[in-house]
């Protein structure tokens, strides 16, 4: 794996929700308020392979927990998400559309507890991956194939002060070894 340089900052607002940023690492400390939105981007296109990781720890409840990829504007990502701290899920948004709960399963975070957290993508394959468990692994015909990265949280409600921790963030150029003998691909 190739890591990959990449610069981190915020924009000017009055009100700054992600403290403390370094090139890996950032608290986000958004208060309590309905309809509350962190939509924090990396900046350019990613290649065809990689892997994003970073240790997480969610303090407060979320209605989305979201990793969106192959981001060329809000309006066209690919997204997994845990939802509500009951499911996590793989989207499309396209051309604004949200195509939402495409597939599903149960899974929840413990509040103040450390996750290690990565996002595969390998061509058109995508793996949402926690504490070294595949959660969802997605092989994706939707054409959406390149982009960046895009971090979101969002709480519809305001139930509590939007805090998650982020470290040791890394995003790693990753190498597909296809196998002769079936096909598959294989990091």
């Amino acid at each position: 794996a190739l890591h990959m340089p990449y610069t981190v900052s915020d924009n000017e607002v009055d009100n700054v929700k992600i403290q403390d940023i370094t090139s890996s690492s950032a608290k986000v400390r958004a208060g309590k308020r309905a309809n509350n939105w962190v939509y924090w981007y990396l900046d350019r296109e990613l290649p065809e392979n990689y892997l994003i990781g970073f240790d997480a720890v969610i303090r407060s409840f979320l209605t989305e927990f979201q990793l969106a990829f192959n981001h060329t504007d809000i309006a066209n990502r690919l997204r997994f998400q845990v939802v509500d701290n009951a499911y996590v899920s793989f989207d499309v948004v396209r051309d604004g559309f949200f195509f939402n709960k495409m597939f599903t399963k149960p899974f929840s975070f413990d509040m103040h507890k450390k996750y290690s957290i990565k996002l595969l993508v390998c061509s058109n394959v995508y793996s949402f991956i926690v504490d070294d468990r595949v959660l969802l692994s997605i092989k994706d015909n939707t054409g959406i194939s390149k982009g960046g990265f895009v971090f979101v949280l969002w709480d519809k409600d305001g139930v509590g002060d939007m805090a998650v921790d982020i470290d040791n963030f890394q995003i790693r150029e990753v190498s597909v070894v296809t196998s002769n003998n079936d096909g598959q691909n294989r990091v």
